[in-house]
């Protein structure tokens, strides 16, 4: 189990990270995070400056994680230990963006520091406790939360924790015991109900599980995993049509998980709903490609034609403003690229934005003059009717299709009306050489609804 914001789950003592099976740690007691404060706080000689510009790092860190800005974060509170190195919040904190980095070794050291200068506070001991439990640690992860337990019995979280360590070694009887009290302490903990849903789940108890879900869901109607696992359970009982409703509740709230569609997808399947079925598998095509491509980036994230890629393919899926703000991403990697330009301009094409790609694949050309840039601005031309402009564009890009055939067929109509009769039979001459099945009946019907594929923009060339 990975957490992706287990950082900023410690800068906020409350938890954000969800397991396989969707638990959150939720908020700590209030009176755990004075006992850390306390048995961190210096004696008064001890105190001074650096204590204070200690405190002011760690407050600092805590904005910074709230931006994301994990290693700005990290240095502040490495300043902040190198200045009161007493501070167990400082470490605690520091751990969480090492866990996040995947640097695990100094994750753990730090929380074994931060609980070494604070050895009563149970926030601390639940939270090491989690990080050993996302890191396969169980058996570690347990003693933590039976340490948290001890501290304070009436403390639900770590009883839900514990009860997912079970849950992870098998003993699935056991973490429903601890589910259950998990409850007993907080009867509006949603994800206790999440988890206990799941335990029920392994052990074939569908009808349990379903009610657990359900309340889970009546106390946060946004728990995604809730619904997730709530399909599941309807699935497993063979209320397929249920499952998909489910599904489709958690798909609506997180779009671009493939593992929603994957479910949704054999659901369809059973009910025999086989172009639905289609869809969905499309769709998770379109996500796995998505994920390759953004892992290219992380590898690679000087290389603009990544981002330009990426802004591809989130185009061909309808994802216009992740697109746009793709392509910002690859311009800003590098300026002076002619490919990003006229592929952004490709992108405003299809969008209706005419002068946007007229703008884009001049700037294109203004770098490197180039035959998709030409291509692109000659199929905008056209759609504005300046047939002089798309002719001489495609004339630079070599390019012979139907569009081009339909510029020179609308040049030959509008030369006839202005009388330039020879000119409109060369035009019309030349239209036909290009697509011999053109006619005058429909060309400029349909020279208006045709759209060029990127497949005719490469296609024959003169």
């Amino acid at each position: 189990m990975r957490v992706a914001c287990f950082a900023l789950v410690v800068a906020l003592l409350a938890g954000c990270g969800q397991s396989n099976e969707g638990q959150v740690r939720g908020k700590p007691d209030p009176s755990s995070q004075k006992a850390s404060a306390k048995a961190a706080k210096p004696k008064a000689t001890e105190t001074g400056q650096n204590v204070e510009q200690a405190e002011a790092l760690v407050q600092r860190a805590t904005l910074l994680l709230r931006q994301r800005d994990l290693r700005g974060a990290l240095q502040s509170l490495s300043q902040a230990i190198q200045l009161d190195p007493r501070n167990a919040t400082a470490y605690a904190r520091r751990a969480g963006i090492f866990a996040d980095l995947g640097r695990n070794a100094q994750a753990e050291l730090d929380f074994k520091k931060a609980v070494a200068l604070a050895p009563t506070d149970k926030s601390l001991r639940n939270m090491r406790g989690f990080f050993y439990l996302t890191r396969g640690s169980y058996e570690r992860a347990i003693r933590d939360f039976t340490e948290a337990i001890r501290l304070d019995p009436k403390y639900a979280q770590p009883y839900n924790n514990r009860g997912l360590a079970w849950l992870a070694v098998g003993q699935v009887r056991k973490a429903i015991q601890d589910f259950d009290t998990a409850l007993k302490v907080n009867r509006r903990y949603a994800d206790a109900y999440n988890n206990r849903g799941m335990a029920y789940l392994k052990l074939g108890k569908h009808d349990q599980a379903i009610a657990d879900f359900t309340r889970a869901l009546e106390i946060n109607p946004e728990y995604i995993t809730a619904y997730n696992n709530r399909g599941l359970a309807h699935y497993a009982a063979k209320k397929y049509e249920k499952a998909v409703i489910d599904f489709t509740e958690a798909i609506a709230r997180d779009r671009n998980n493939p593992k929603y569609y994957r479910s949704r997808r054999e659901a369809y399947l059973r009910l025999g709903q086989l172009a639905e079925a289609k869809a969905d598998a499309q769709k998770i095509a379109w996500l796995l490609e998505l994920a390759r491509l953004n892992r290219q980036i992380a590898q690679d994230p000087k290389s603009a034609e990544g981002y330009v890629k990426r802004a591809e393919h989130l185009a061909k899926g309808g994802e216009t403003q992740i697109a746009l703000a793709s392509f910002k991403a690859a311009i800003k990697v590098d300026p002076k690229s002619a490919r990003t330009y006229s592929a952004r301009a490709a992108f405003w094409y299809q969008q209706g934005e005419f002068d946007r790609a007229i703008a884009d694949c001049t700037k294109a050309i203004q770098i490197e003059p180039h035959y998709e840039a030409y291509s692109v601005r000659g199929d905008a031309y056209l759609k504005k009717g300046l047939y002089d402009q798309a002719i001489a564009d495609y004339q630079k890009a070599k390019r012979l299709d139907v569009m081009v055939a339909r510029a020179y067929y609308l040049r030959s109509q509008l030369r006839k009306k202005q009388g330039r009769m020879k000119e409109a039979a060369e035009d019309l001459k030349r239209a036909l050489q290009i697509d011999p099945s053109l006619n005058q009946a429909g060309a400029s019907q349909e020279s208006t609804r045709v759209e060029p594929s990127p497949e005719s923009r490469k296609g024959k060339r003169q």
